[in-house]
């Protein structure tokens, strides 16, 4: 939980298990139960090579539980470039694509790129990409802002026929946009003076 909310002291101590790794990559002692946590903040305070170690365990790990944890640390860094490389190395097995999809929507640089590169790259993928309806609803699952909301409902409505999607599907995704519209709007400034008094 402090990690969550990047109390130096855990990012600090996340960061330094993570840097350890790196420097004895076939030596992993990290401990099972915080894997995750020192994952995603080695991933996200770094940089290329931050990320790209654990792009390369990912690819040589057969272990389900730490390509999963792998997977969901490479969807933490907060360069766009980066996310960019990630989504091109992922689009070509699309149940991966998806899932790379649905992470990204929690990171809040992420979800912004991958929307981006998922509108630019649309039409490329549309006769494979079978579950572009359930992929919407799940990139733009955290959006919470007017023109985030336009600009899925403009484009809904430019593919909507092409779409594995319902009208009470468009309907469901946009009222959860302006339900997160709403919510934060109400409930930001309460939450940044809690935290301000928590890192206090």
């Amino acid at each position: 939980m402090a990690c969550g909310f990047e109390l130096e002291p855990c990012v600090t101590a996340a960061k330094a298990l993570y840097r350890d790794w790196m420097a004895h990559p076939d030596t992993n002692v990290i401990d099972p139960d915080v894997k995750g946590v020192v994952y995603c903040y080695g991933v996200s305070s770094g940089g290329y090579d931050e990320w790209n170690f654990a792009f390369k365990m990912y690819e040589k790990v057969v272990d389900i539980e730490e390509r999963e944890s792998l997977i969901k640390a490479l969807t933490c860094t907060k360069h766009p470039w980066i996310i960019n490389i990630l989504l091109s190395e992922s689009k070509s097995d699309i149940s991966l694509f998806s899932y790379v999809l649905s992470l990204l929507s929690v990171n809040p640089i992420g979800r912004s790129v991958a929307w981006n590169y998922y509108r630019a790259n649309y039409d490329h993928r549309i006769s494979s990409f079978s579950s572009s309806g359930y992929s919407i609803e799940q990139l733009t699952s955290y959006f919470n802002t007017e023109m985030e909301l336009s600009e899925v409902s403009n484009f809904l409505a430019a593919h909507i026929t092409e779409l594995d999607i319902t009208r009470s599907d468009i309907d469901n995704i946009l009222s959860k946009i302006r339900f997160n519209i709403k919510w934060t709007k109400a409930n930001i400034n309460p939450i940044q003076t809690w935290l301000g008094h928590l890192t206090n």
